[in-house]
């Protein structure tokens, strides 16, 4: 049996979502149209015996057409949760906005984190008729408090952690509010608990979930004379030193190293993409209907290229079973 597996996770959420504004009139309006677009992607997955796992927040559990699809395709998927604590119900007007961006999960009253865990997941159950154990947190937070409400819910598998990636420059929505630091935390699969996020816990028990970090590799990147320390970890969150096996429309090569890099290791790796970088301008990212055929070449050539390197596909769960 093959000890190389390959999980591909999207954040499976509204289209262009990070410029709606922080209301409950704009939340309101958020669109799904990219539910349309899936199915082109899940197939191209079955093609290559990859199983993919959608991590999906509230407002795609009421898409139709994504929906469809998954009871079309539900042997070969895998529906997770995914956490927007912004748009997330119960709808709280959190009094401090000064931090100007998207909230935080952990800016919430714990009473609050729990009502929103306990909503989208009864929805999510609901909806797709099966249980959902992974997870992903919106804008990569997570902390010790929030992995134990996560627990107390059943969810047993993590994906949020970015291996060298510092979100502390990252503001939340209210005053002071920041991102997590992973810049030390393992690239490898490891028990995290409500007592840390990063350090390795010796066994499992009944306060730890697994956590299963996104494939990230530094680059070689030499630092210029005029560029303060401080910012060069700022650049580092906008991925300008490290690769991540995530496509961005020109980094088809970089991801094929990852891919060869983990398989040297005998480690799995793990892609993202979000649902709406696969129809066009439904992201920043692939606008036209070219840059989205662009992007499925690169898929194509990517998952054939992970299929020659001897990975099995495996959904979240999955492998945590295996683990």
């Amino acid at each position: 049996m093959t000890n190389k597996y390959c999980i591909l996770t999207i954040d499976t959420e509204g289209d262009n979502i990070w410029k709606v504004r922080n209301s409950k009139c704009s939340i309101s309006k958020i669109t799904t149209k990219n539910g349309k677009y899936l199915e082109r992607f899940q197939i191209l997955c079955e093609k290559y015996d990859l199983i993919p796992t959608y991590l999906v927040d509230y407002e795609m559990s009421l898409s139709k057409p994504f929906i469809e699809m998954t009871k079309y395709h539900r042997d070969n998927l895998e529906i997770g949760m995914h956490m927007h604590a912004w748009n997330n119900p119960p709808y709280y007007e959190l009094s401090n906005r000064y931090g100007k961006n998207k909230s935080y999960i952990g800016e919430y009253p714990i009473e609050i984190q729990r009502k929103k865990v306990e909503c989208i997941t009864k929805q999510l159950e609901n909806v797709f008729e099966c249980s959902i154990k992974s997870h992903r947190s919106g804008r990569w937070y997570i902390d010790p408090q929030y992995i134990q409400v996560l627990i107390d819910y059943g969810y047993n598998i993590d994906c949020t952690v970015t291996p060298g990636i510092n979100w502390t420059y990252n503001n939340g929505q209210t005053e002071e509010s920041r991102g997590i630091d992973f810049s030390k935390a393992p690239q490898k699969a490891y028990y995290m608990s409500e007592k840390n996020v990063c350090i390795k816990e010796s066994k499992s028990n009944n306060n730890t979930m697994i956590e299963v970090p996104v494939s990230i590799i530094k680059k070689r990147v030499r630092i210029s004379e005029t560029l303060k320390y401080a910012d060069f970890w700022k650049r580092g969150v906008r991925n300008e030193i490290f690769s991540w096996l995530r496509p961005n429309g020109k980094n088809l090569e970089e991801m094929k190293k990852i891919v060869s890099v983990k398989s040297a290791e005998n480690e799995y790796v793990e892609f993202m993409i979000h649902s709406s970088e696969l129809m066009p301008g439904g992201n920043s990212t692939f606008r036209t209907n070219d840059s989205i055929e662009a992007l499925y070449k690169d898929l194509e050539e990517l998952f054939s290229y992970i299929k020659i390197m001897g990975y099995e596909g495996i959904s979240l769960s999955s492998f945590a079973d295996r683990l």
